[in-house]
Order: C-alpha cells, then structure tokens, then sequence
C-alpha cells in the first residue's frame, strides 16, 4: 500500500494530538487511561484465549462458546465486542444457522477461521470463506434486516486472532475505519477481505512511518488508541456544528437552521430533534423562545421525544400534560411486540427518582394490561432525562418486582440522539433483538457511551 505526503503528514497529525492529549475511557467501573486499558487486556486474554482453545478442542459446544463470549466481554468491555459487529453478529449466525439447520456446519467453519492466520494472505481466505458462508444464511430469513450481514465479519474474526496475539492482528474497529475516511487517509471498498488486507497494511505502515519520524517504538493498539481519539474529536465537532442560533418558531415542527458559518453538513441528526439535548438541561435560551411562542418547555421536550420514536420507526401515542396522572408517551414495535412506556424529566443537573417510583407503579399498572391486550409481549417503562444522579437500583427493583414490566431503563437523551444516528446512517438496524431492543434488555442507566459502543458510532 503507497500512501501520498499529504496523508502520511494528516497520519502525523493524528498522531501528534494524541500524544498531546492522550485517551482516557470510561465504563462502569469508573475513568482509565489507554495504558491501563491495555494493561487490562493483557491480564484478560489468557481467559478468552483458554475459552476459545476449549471450543476449539471440543470441550465447549457452540452455545456455551457464544455464552463464555458474552459473559466475559460484559463483564470486561475492554474490545467493544459487545457491539453490533461482535456478539450480536455471533447471535445472528448462531440462530440463522439454527434456522437452515446449517449448525454443525458453522462450528467447522468457525474452528477453522477463528485460528490465527499464518498470514495476511491466509486471513483473506478465510474471511472469504466466512463471507460466502454469511451470504449463504440469508436464504433462511423471512426478513433480511435480520440476516447477519458480511460487514460484521472483518471485526468478528480480527477480534478472535487479534486475542491469540495482540501484536500481529490489529482489530478492524469501525472507528478506526472512520477516522481513517474523516482525515482522508483511506476508505474502505466494501469488499470485506479486500479491506482488512488493506487495512492490516495501512496498520504496519503508519506505526513504521510513526517510529520513524517521532523515534518511538509503538505497537498496533498505540495507533487504534489514537484513531479512536480522532473519531471522538470529528464526532464531536459534528455535534458543535448541529445548533440552533436562529429558532424564529418553535411551532413549526421542522425549524430553520441559519448556521453562523458555512459549512458542509455531516450530521445525520434532525434539526427538530438535534434541540433535545439543550430543551432536556432547561436551557435558559429554549425557555425564553418557548415563552415566546406560547409553549412550556416541558411539552416541546415531550413532543420532540415523541418526533425522535417516530424517527426510530415506532408507532407513537403523546400523552403527558392534558392527559391526567398518565406518562409522557409509549413507543410500540408491533413488529417486535414489544412496548417502551417512558416519562420525560428535564433536569439540569440530572433526575433522581426519589419518590417517583409509586407514580411510576400506577403509569405501568395503568397500561401494561392494554398493551397487553392488543398483543404486546414485552413492556419497558423508562424515564428519559439529560442524566441520572443517585443510586436507584433499589427502588428499580421494587418496580420490577410490583409490577409486570419487564426492565425500568434510565435513558440519557443523548443516548436516544445516538440510537437515531445509527438508524439514519444504517438503516438495516432494526429494532428487534438483533438491534435497538438489545440496549433495552437491561435495567438502569443507558448512557450515550453504552450506545455508541453498541452501535460502533
């Protein structure tokens, strides 16, 4: 692979404010820098390397391999394999596979293409051979938004090898891609065992050219790290340019956005929706522009939330002020059968329940029967805020425990923006098990970071 000056110096620049900056991660055990991170997964793969020789050797059947996977991973999310592109890739050809009775063949076919390659050449082959297989599976989908999809298998597979040795595959993350395409160093042709050839290359190429000019002796995860960090930063200058300088009227449903300065939108986030963040903090500015227009903050917040489920693909029911002692609204999959009875809290320095789980009671004793009743299988109730403060696990059990619902999941509205940009820019994700109803399987908060980890956003 030959890259020109101008990408090797954007390379640099990458590199450089990285090590300006540096990277520092955060899951529910709290902060860490990259080198911990690293430090971390090096004390972690002799376990996931033992689970995978088990399988391997026939000591694990398939399902208890998918299960070891899964449990570790949640309980270490050191690799981002809890995303779309990792477990829930590996849930997908499991259960098609179940579906054409096509099992013992993807366990002989997994053995063979999760062992390390012996090289660049050997791994195109076998992510070939995966890819025609994935292909295969779609015949025994009644719907192929749910089939597994080929460009979940360069990260599949470079995960498993990457684990056998952390120095030879590097892991083919979205993020990576992202930035790599956002500094216009390369862009991948989706032609999957093309790209992570490519992609190998340019990994080896850009941490020798790195050693080179900055006299340092890096290895593959020093420039995922800074890859990652770039990806961030274009991300949240995306986010910076989706304002709202000049709202003339909030009771038009799609406001015009004058920018302050010309730009090439990047954004996938509506202009409608792209003010929930601000309307969820009560902004001061949103308060004076909604007085203005005769409106309570309270209820475009609400009506917003109700625009952005649409979005989503769910049928919406906007209930909240006028209505009585009753929620703000319920999104409905009638698809999926499942419901989400939510209740909108803005909050500029974050809600806690407090109290609030009795009122909580009534709203899902109050509709749960009815959903129920038109054949909804599933019902989660969740609260929709800029942030959640306190420990409210307590009172979520309580709520689970007096009532039928399924989880009681704490929404940060940033995380419902990022379910939204994942569905605008692909929108083959479904809000199914293989999808958007896997953020919902667990009760508590639901942060912005789970999300975009989820969605390799």
């Amino acid at each position: 692979m030959n890259l020109t000056n101008d990408q090797i110096t954007r390379a640099f620049q990458v590199w450089e404010y990285y090590a300006e900056n540096g990277v520092k991660f955060l899951n529910k055990s709290g902060e860490y820098t990259d080198q911990e991170l690293d430090h971390k997964r090096i004390e972690l793969i002799p376990r996931i390397s033992s689970i995978l020789d088990k399988f391997i050797i026939g000591e694990l059947d398939l399902g208890e391999f998918k299960t070891q996977i899964d449990s570790i991973n949640k309980r270490n999310r050191l690799w981002g394999f809890m995303a779309i592109n990792g477990q829930m890739f590996f849930n997908m050809i499991m259960k098609t596979s179940q579906n054409g009775k096509k099992t013992q063949e993807l366990i002989q076919l997994l053995k063979k293409v999760l062992l390390i390659p012996s090289s660049i050449s050997e791994a195109k082959k076998l992510i070939e051979e995966l890819e025609q297989f994935v292909r295969d599976l779609g015949q025994y989908c009644s719907d192929l938004r749910g089939a597994p999809k080929v460009g979940s298998i360069p990260y599949f597979v470079s995960y498993f090898w990457q684990i056998q040795n952390p120095e030879k595959f590097p892991i083919y993350y979205t993020s990576m891609v992202q930035a790599f395409q956002d500094a216009d160093i390369w862009s991948p042709s989706k032609i999957v065992a093309d790209d992570y050839s490519e992609f190998y290359e340019l990994n080896y190429l850009l941490v020798d050219k790195i050693n080179e000019k900055f006299q340092k002796n890096l290895k593959l995860w020093d420039l995922e790290h800074a890859l990652w960090l770039h990806s961030q930063m274009m991300n949240q200058k995306k986010e910076e340019k989706v304002n709202m300088p000049n709202i003339q009227d909030l009771h038009n449903e799609y406001p015009i956005i004058q920018p302050q300065t010309v730009f090439l939108p990047e954004s996938y986030i509506p202009p409608v929706v792209s003010i929930l963040p601000k309307l969820s903090v009560n902004d001061v500015e949103l308060i004076r522009i909604c007085q203005e227009n005769g409106k309570a903050i309270e209820k475009v917040f609400e009506d917003r939330l109700n625009i952005l489920f649409g979005m989503l693909g769910y049928d919406t029911e906007s209930l909240g002020q006028g209505h009585g002692r009753v929620p703000d609204g319920i999104a409905i999959s009638s698809e999926f059968r499942y419901a989400i009875i939510y209740d909108a809290k803005i909050r500029e320095h974050g809600y806690n329940m407090g109290t609030d789980d009795r009122t909580i009671r009534e709203y899902i004793n109050n509709h749960s029967q009815k959903l129920r009743r038109v054949g909804i299988d599933t019902i989660y109730f969740s609260v929709i805020s800029s942030k959640f403060t306190g420990d409210n696990s307590n009172l979520i059990r309580g709520i689970k425990v007096d009532t039928r619902v399924n989880e009681v999941i704490l929404i940060e509205v940033k995380a419902l923006m990022a379910m939204l940009e994942a569905k605008l820019k692909n929108p083959s994700i479904t809000l199914g098990a293989f999808g958007i109803q896997r953020l919902l399987a667990s009760s508590g908060v639901l942060s912005e970071a789970t999300v975009r980890e989820f969605m390799e956003l």
